[in-house]
Parts: structure tokens; C-alpha cells; sequence
């Protein structure tokens, strides 16, 4: 099971269960990243940011895929 954590720079870091190191999405958001949620699949990010912007994130390309703003 991966852990997401995000930062009050607007990076958003993965955890994999098995490795100390993670994924790093850099610059998710403009300001600080509130809250993050994985989806079930663990391939799917949703994240939401102080800049009032919504990113859902495909964790296979770390790309946002939809982005709310």
C-alpha cells in the first residue's frame, strides 16, 4: 500500500511500502498541499492544494491527468 504525503512548498511525495525512497511529483500545486487521497487502485492520485486548485495524478506517469482550477 502506497502513502502520499504533500509539503507546504506544493510537492507531493509517494511512498512505495517496500522502499524508503518515494515519488516525487515536484510543483503539484502554486502554494501548499492540503489534502491527498489515493484511490483504491493505488495508480490514482487526488490531491488539493492551498492555490484552491483540485489535480487528479496518474501515478504510473506522474502527470495530472485533470486538473481543477
Amino acid at each position: 500500500e502506497r502513502v502520499a504525503v504533500g509539503t507546504n512548498g506544493g510537492d507531493i511525495i509517494v511512498f512505495p511500502d517496500t522502499s524508503r525512497s518515494g515519488v516525487f511529483i515536484a510543483d503539484a500545486h502554486l502554494m501548499g498541499v492540503n489534502v491527498v487521497s489515493m484511490f483504491p487502485s493505488g495508480k490514482v492520485l487526488l490531491s488539493g492544494g492551498a492555490d484552491t486548485r483540485a489535480r487528479i495524478w496518474s501515478l504510473e506517469e506522474e502527470e495530472p491527468f485533470e486538473a481543477c482550477d
